[in-house]
């Protein structure tokens, strides 16, 4: 039987991802026509013929990815977690306690702490480690790593990262926190409803852009952009040392001065910063779980449930080590505890038992 040159190209491109192990995404097409020496346009056809075959997944505006299974997967029965969001002794309970839940897996969970910027430079420095597949938290994973990864067919799961739809994403549930947030500032009866937050990495910067819209959505007309501010914390902290959260809150009560708002989204400390000039302004602040039992100034916190972000997403690491293919979003909602805020005379001890 004769088949049809785009066929022929079909074969070509499934032995040449072959050939070169690759499991993440493929160059783009006009690249691939000059490496294979066809042309782009039959390219194109024998690259739809794969995809109908399951051998290649094609996302609109994001790429072409290989679906072919290159070699035989790592088997350490260890799951690595990168950047995770608890530290110290809470991290040490938190992993030990996964470990012992999980024990019947016959997989363990390792803790990797380092800063995401030493595998950012390097990706190759993750193939060291001796595990099956990594869990990243945070803004800790790039496109670099997911291509270094997945080449050696290593499974990866991210925090929820728009910018990465063609693997599996576990992650806090921002957008709901937030949505939730604002309709409890309202039912509390606040309208002018600000937010302050901290200016994000290039490979999260969606997460700024996700917040707004919900914001707008929430209050529609009452929404006002100049209440809705975005601060390069990491610049402010470089000037201005610890004094930092300070100077954004002095910069900020200048613009409030005539007219301040009712109701505040931030982070815990500036939250703190904000209180001690505005005691009456009703907030809801977003912290890491391991701090839910510190005394707070905010009248609501929104806690990370790392004990379920560490569970649901180990969970789906181990289903993508059985062979499940498919790629999922999960978000988990945030832990919520309406707070008995300290007098704004309190702030000095509070300040204290910080330190």
């Amino acid at each position: 039987m004769t088949t049809t040159k785009y066929e022929q190209v079909s074969q070509m491109l499934e032995q040449y991802i072959l050939d070169n192990r690759i499991q993440g995404r493929l160059p783009g097409i006009h690249k691939l026509a000059v490496l294979l020496h066809v042309n782009h346009i039959t390219l194109r056809k024998a690259m739809r013929l794969l995809a109908e075959q399951g051998k290649l997944k094609i996302l609109p505006h994001d790429g072409t990815y290989s679906c072919l299974d290159g070699g035989k997967r790592r088997s350490f029965r260890t799951i690595g977690f990168i950047y995770f969001p608890a530290y110290g002794d809470y991290a040490d309970r938190l992993f030990d306690s996964f470990n012992r839940e999980f024990v019947e897996s016959g997989y363990r969970a390792l803790n990797i702490i380092s800063s995401p910027k030493v595998f950012a430079d390097d990706p190759e420095l993750l193939l060291q480690f001796p595990v099956d597949g990594f869990i990243f938290s945070g803004s800790s994973l790039t496109r670099r790593i997911i291509s270094v990864l997945q080449k050696e067919k290593i499974p990866v799961i991210s925090a929820l990262n728009r910018q990465f739809p063609e693997i599996n994403q576990v992650g806090m549930d921002y957008m709901e926190g937030h949505a939730r947030a604002i309709r409890m500032l309202r039912a509390n009866g606040c309208r002018r409803i600000a937010f302050l937050g901290y200016k994000r990495p290039s490979d999260f910067k969606t997460y700024l852009e996700d917040i707004r819209s919900v914001f707008e959505q929430e209050l529609k007309t009452e929404f006002e952009p100049k209440l809705f501010y975005i601060r390069d914390g990491e610049a402010y902290f470089q000037k201005y040392g610890e004094n930092c959260h300070k100077i954004i809150v002095d910069e900020l009560l200048k613009n409030w001065k005539i007219e301040p708002p009712d109701g505040l989204i931030s982070h815990g400390q500036l939250v703190v910063e904000v209180k001690r000039y505005l005691p009456h302004i009703r907030t809801v602040e977003f912290i890491p779980e391991q701090k839910s039992c510190a005394p707070s100034l905010a009248n609501f916190s929104f806690c990370e449930d790392n004990a379920a972000l560490l569970r649901v997403s180990a969970k789906r690491m181990l289903e993508l080590l059985a062979g499940d293919d498919r790629v999922f979003s999960i978000k988990i909602p945030h832990l919520c505890r309406e707070n008995e805020p300290l007098s704004n005379n309190s702030y000095k001890e509070h300040k204290r038992d910080e330190v």
